[in-house]
């Protein structure tokens, strides 16, 4: 019972944000969108509904291609002319040809300020720098209680994926298996130079390259820096225009004191 009231909760929130976003969405628009957000599917699926002629140019978004899966997504409401997958890279290129920038968000923060997915950052402040109005799609359960100063701030729950650590943990016992000991080899570890000596201090250049190989074939060293790539950025509140909820259309400052309603 639990689990479908709030199912029917959430699907209620984004009907109406879907219906508070509309008269932002003059018909004939061209809206860029960048990664996936459901909220934002179910905005872009009422405006294809309601108004003829809206066009669609969604990221990439990469490493997670989540703009591939949002591409797909909407192709099914919208004629595949009228919906077209762009690179990351050419953000820039397409954004003086788009009317407005539509992303959702994985929470608002008290500034007004959104974090979502890695990349939105950027395409926000190539919309400021040509004059394009940004609007949010997030419904009200997302606002948090959290002030991010800037990008190094962000909590790291959010920052990194759920299975980092616990990747991080399993990549350092693979390491720990697969390194021969000090006792076996009968030499010693320089943490410094991050090669096998001897303990006449010469380097046993062999098993420095052997285990480097072994790295490389076990796939580890691309694992770990796929880990250091964090999953969302911080989009500051001088970049957004509206935030569209539940609760209204809402200006960044409005944020506050909706946070102030809802917890007290």
């Amino acid at each position: 019972m639990t689990h479908s009231y709030l199912q029917s909760s959430v699907a209620a929130c984004r009907e109406q944000i879907a219906e508070n976003a509309l008269p932002l969405i003059p018909a004939g628009s061209r809206l860029l969108v960048h990664s996936r957000s459901r909220c934002v599917l179910t905005v872009l699926r009422a405006a294809a509904a309601r108004m003829p002629g809206l066009t669609c140019l969604i990221t990439e978004s990469r490493p997670e291609n989540s703009g591939l899966q949002m591409f797909r997504e909407l192709t099914a409401s919208l004629p595949a002319p009228s919906c077209q997958l762009i690179p990351d890279a050419a953000v820039a290129y397409f954004m003086p040809q788009v009317d407005a920038v539509l992303l959702g968000a994985e929470a608002v923060v008290e500034s007004g300020g959104v974090l979502n997915r890695l990349g939105s950052a950027t395409v926000a402040i190539v919309a400021a720098e040509c004059g394009k109005p940004l609007y949010v799609m997030a419904e009200s359960f997302k606002f948090l209680r959290c002030f991010p100063l800037d990008q190094l701030h962000i909590p790291d729950h959010f920052k990194w994926p759920h299975s980092a650590k616990r990747s991080s943990a399993k990549q350092d016992s693979q390491l720990s298996a697969l390194t021969p000991s000090s006792g076996d080899l009968g030499i010693s570890a320089d943490s410094e130079s991050q090669h096998f000596t001897t303990k006449s201090e010469v380097n046993f250049k062999e098993a420095s390259d052997a285990w480097e190989r072994v790295i490389k074939l076990r796939g580890l060293e691309a694992v770990e820096h796929k880990l250091l790539l964090p999953v969302v950025d911080y989009t500051s509140p001088q970049f957004v225009t509206f935030l569209v909820t539940d609760l209204g259309v809402l200006t960044p400052s409005a944020v506050s004191d909706e946070l102030i309603k809802l917890y007290l």
